[in-house]
């Protein structure tokens, strides 16, 4: 690998930090948002300072809007949209709002029925700004203050291309947008050979240009804990953890690339592999994320719900001895080797860091899915020197799916219904 002198990295990140500088001073603000059911149609009104620059494109099995917002921060005012939907509304059961990535922010609208959604862009009328008018629904609603110019033709509602169905399927998904979102953070701190051209809004409806492609889908790796000689925790019926992990794991692996995720496994069987061998896994298929799904057992049988660990300095007891009975002592792999001391701990320590930002935010991310089935130990994420989360460059998380030494949830644990909903989760 090429050598990189001190300089040359300190100006990549000082270039990186003015690029992303200079964007948050241009962005859009969100002023003011409604949807206002009529009869058998719906209306959302987006209320922005600037002319809304933006796309969109529909998804069915469950049908939903998805609206992408360049330029957009979410704001107290865009966060109170979901608010504004009434029970009785005829086409919007639900909503919400997220950062897609660092200049997007999308809108996902869950549906009740099929639409073709219009898009009518708005100047601004008296104490009213840039507005971008979306109708659902056949019947005619009330025409918006007339410009003296007529209506800009319609267009057909996109779907999401059929040559990429099992990744643009989940278009709303947490976990696809977080690595989405990885993947453009790592491209940004890449030197453009070009400055960046703005795009103006047409003077028309924009047509939409559906999900961006990507030739890359996001790579996962699922460690199975424990396997062969070795059995890990055993249940008060004598099930064996190596045998409760592979199975949610292989159910997980069917799930995901059910959803367009490239899946690998550190097992597939009953066999012995080393903490080690497992990151390896992770550094060879140039994974975006690492899942090692383990149960957890303790001295008392009344102990009982779900943990996620991150890797760093154990900040409880429990979760040191946790990761004392998990691993033993292990080198930290995956750094590269730049050919300079310095640089090196330089990028060490800003991969560590982004590392250790995108694990927790996955982290967070599953306990919210799992505290909607199943009990939550703690509720927040929780960090410890376990050795096969020791990368540095791939986001990893260890999750402990409950006790086996608690007698019902070893029973769900045995039940092949609730390890579904782990691998949906």
């Amino acid at each position: 690998m090429a050598k990189i002198s001190r300089r040359a990295l300190l100006a990549l990140l000082a270039n990186t930090y003015i690029v992303r500088n200079a964007w948050a001073a241009a962005a859009n603000s969100f002023l003011s948002g409604k949807i206002t059911p009529s009869g058998k149609n719906t209306r959302i009104t987006l209320e922005s300072a600037q002319r809304l620059k933006y796309t969109y494109f529909l998804l069915d099995k469950p049908n939903r809007l998805v609206i992408d917002m360049a330029d957009i921060a979410n704001n107290n005012a865009l966060a109170a949209l979901p608010k504004s939907i009434k029970t009785n509304d005829p086409y919007i059961s639900s909503a919400r709002i997220g950062q897609k990535n660092a200049t997007t922010t999308r809108i996902v609208f869950d549906l009740k029925q099929t639409t073709a959604p219009k898009f009518i862009a708005l100047p601004p009328s008296g104490s009213l700004k840039h507005r971008l008018q979306i109708d659902l629904g056949n019947e005619a609603i009330a025409a918006p203050p007339s410009s003296g110019k007529a209506p800009p033709p319609k267009a057909s509602a996109p779907r999401a291309p059929a040559n990429e169905a099992p990744a643009s399927a989940i278009g709303d998904d947490p976990l696809m947008d977080l690595l989405n979102s990885r993947q453009q953070q790592a491209q940004s701190a890449q030197p453009p050979a070009t400055p960046p051209q703005t795009v103006q809004p047409p003077a028309t409806e924009p047509q939409p240009s559906g999900n961006p492609k990507t030739n890359r889908k996001p790579v996962i790796v699922l460690d199975a804990g424990h396997g062969g000689k070795d059995p890990g925790t055993t249940g008060t019926t004598g099930i064996h953890e190596k045998s409760v992990v592979l199975a949610t794991a292989l159910e997980t692996k069917r799930q995901l690339q059910a959803k367009g995720y490239t899946v690998h496994m550190t097992r597939s069987g009953d066999n012995f592999i080393k903490l080690a061998e497992r990151r390896a896994v992770a550094q060879r298929t140039k994974a975006d994320l690492f899942i090692s799904i383990h149960a957890n057992a303790s001295a008392s049988p009344a102990s009982q719900g779900v943990d996620v660990y991150v890797w760093g300095k154990a900040n409880s007891e429990q979760a040191r001895q946790i990761a004392l009975a998990e691993n033993a002592a292990d080198k930290i792999d995956g750094l590269p080797d730049v050919g300079n001391k310095n640089v090196n701990a330089i990028i060490s320590d800003m991969m560590q860091a982004q590392t250790s930002t995108d694990s927790a935010k996955f982290g967070k991310l599953l306990l919210a899915q799992f505290g909607k089935f199943t009990k939550l130990r703690k509720g927040s994420v929780e960090t410890a020197d376990f050795v096969v989360l020791r990368s540095i460059n791939v986001p990893s998380v260890l999750i402990e799916l409950g006790f086996l030494s608690n007698p019902d949830e070893e029973k769900q644990l045995s039940n092949n219904n609730q390890r579904r909903r782990f691998a949906i989760a």
